[in-house]
């Protein structure tokens, strides 16, 4: 999808993230993992919890490095080494998808995940549309659990 062709408002993307919890996830009998039919969904049960303390681990380190990139290009703002600037920013970016696409444990994190989009505008960069559908899959994770 071109740059052009994705023209999101914040108000747009809010309602939605808030119309997400309306939407039918998956029919009542879903094909579980191995091929087994008939069980209503129990398999995602698991999935859903996200390994539990490792996935609230993983969201722990991403949203470290995430703030720590941060901090550490607010305070070479009004530095005049432009090489350095560029370098934190790099690294700012990339703290920031890799946080974004961490999946969220919580709702907590959850709009830790969309104030940061907001925030940075984060849709508009490259492979914006990636960090847009995980932030989706854990709204509809958390509306379907």
């Amino acid at each position: 999808m071109a740059a052009g062709q994705l023209s999101l408002t914040r108000r747009a993307l809010l309602a939605g993230a808030c119309a997400v919890p309306a939407l039918p996830l998956l029919p009542k009998s879903v094909t579980g993992p191995g091929g087994h039919s008939g069980t209503p969904c129990s398999w995602i049960a698991d999935q859903v919890r996200n390994d539990g303390r490792a996935g609230q681990a993983r969201w722990a380190r991403a949203l470290a490095r995430f703030r720590a990139a941060d901090a550490a290009i607010g305070a070479a703002r009004h530095s005049d080494d432009e090489a350095l600037y560029d370098r934190l920013g790099d690294r700012h970016d990339v703290a920031m998808k890799r946080m974004l696409r961490t999946p969220a444990p919580d709702l907590g994190a959850l709009a830790v995940k969309l104030e940061t989009l907001f925030g940075e505008q984060a849709w508009e960069m490259r492979g914006g549309e990636l960090l847009l559908a995980a932030i989706l899959r854990d709204a509809r994770r958390f509306a379907g659990g």
